[in-house]
């Protein structure tokens, strides 16, 4: 079974392109065949350097520690919606704002 090739253009150095075909002339290839090959050769070192990225990423996400947090006031929602109570607690408001938020009824803004 032969593997279709789509046809590019493809635009080289004049002294690249003689470079290539004098290549070409003395391993008995084609020129596209060793641009395929080159191609090939490039993109799988892009994936082995992709791949020992992601495997330090991994890493070091895996020795991080979450320290000083607190959890969220009773009354927040997992979506962090107040309930009235909440936001009619005048201590529970004024701890949020400690942190940098501002509770707000919805809508108020």
């Amino acid at each position: 079974m032969t593997t279709l090739l789509k046809r590019s253009t493809i635009y080289l150095d004049p002294v690249l392109h003689h470079a290539l075909r004098v290549k070409a002339l003395e391993t008995s290839r084609s020129m596209s065949e060793i641009i395929n090959e080159a191609v090939k050769e490039s993109l799988a070192e892009d994936e082995e350097l992709a791949s020992a990225k992601l495997n330090d990423l991994r890493n070091a996400l895996g020795d991080l520690k979450i320290i000083d947090v607190a959890r969220k006031p009773s009354g927040l929602s997992a979506d962090l919606k107040a309930a009235e109570q909440f936001t009619g607690d005048p201590e529970a408001v004024a701890s949020m704002q400690q942190r940098g938020f501002l509770p707000l009824q919805s809508g108020e803004i």
